[in-house]
């Protein structure tokens, strides 16, 4: 099934469903022009416990066969959800793996 692009009061909603059940992270919806894309940052314990978590994201985003863009330093790390099939902007693709990371 082809994704289909979500308003920005529908994403907006649907991250507040999301950030209310997470207490480690916090999505935002972030505008660019005619793009969207939700982002999201992590602070991790450790460098090892990074690694675990990075392992646990490429999974489930495997499992979904939908990528994340990630960047990490030492024990932070970055994630941008778009669709690039949907000119580079939010669906529920990403909405969905944002609230399984």
């Amino acid at each position: 099934a082809r994704a289909v692009r979500m308003t920005l009061d529908a994403a907006e909603a649907r991250l507040r469903v999301i950030n209310a059940v997470g207490a480690t992270h916090h999505w935002t919806v972030r505008l660019d022009g005619g793009t969207s894309e939700l982002q999201a940052k992590y602070q991790l314990r450790n460098f090892s416990r990074t690694w675990e978590f990075l392992n646990e994201v490429a999974q489930v985003a495997h499992e979904m066969q939908h990528h994340p863009t990630i960047t990490t330093t030492y024990n932070r790390v970055d994630i941008v959800l778009t669709t690039h099939d949907e000119a580079n902007n939010v669906t529920e693709r990403d909405t969905e793996l944002a609230a399984e990371i």
